[in-house]
């Protein structure tokens, strides 16, 4: 799976510096990815994250949640895509 995390890094801001997400596949922790890039600019900067996993079965549940405190008010998550492993 890939997914991108957006950014806006805002230390003196509501924007905070880092942008987490958790993901849970079919309820198991599959990680906690954070993207710190921005810094220097206003502008919010994408980074791309992938996570390898066999699917149980013909349905798979995939939670993305915000892992930033309640006072960092932006968080991006954008272009998630699943690819079937070709072998």
């Amino acid at each position: 799976m890939i997914f991108y995390i957006g950014n806006t890094y805002d230390p003196a801001g509501i924007f905070g510096t880092a942008s987490s997400v958790d993901v849970m596949i079919n309820g198991n922790d599959a990680g906690t990815f954070t993207n710190k890039c921005g810094k220097g600019t206003t502008v919010q900067c994408w980074r791309k994250f992938t996570v390898d996993f066999v699917a149980a079965g013909a349905q798979t549940t995939i939670d993305f949640i915000n892992a930033d405190p309640s006072t960092d008010t932006q968080n991006g998550l954008d272009a998630v895509s699943v690819v079937a492993d070709p072998d």
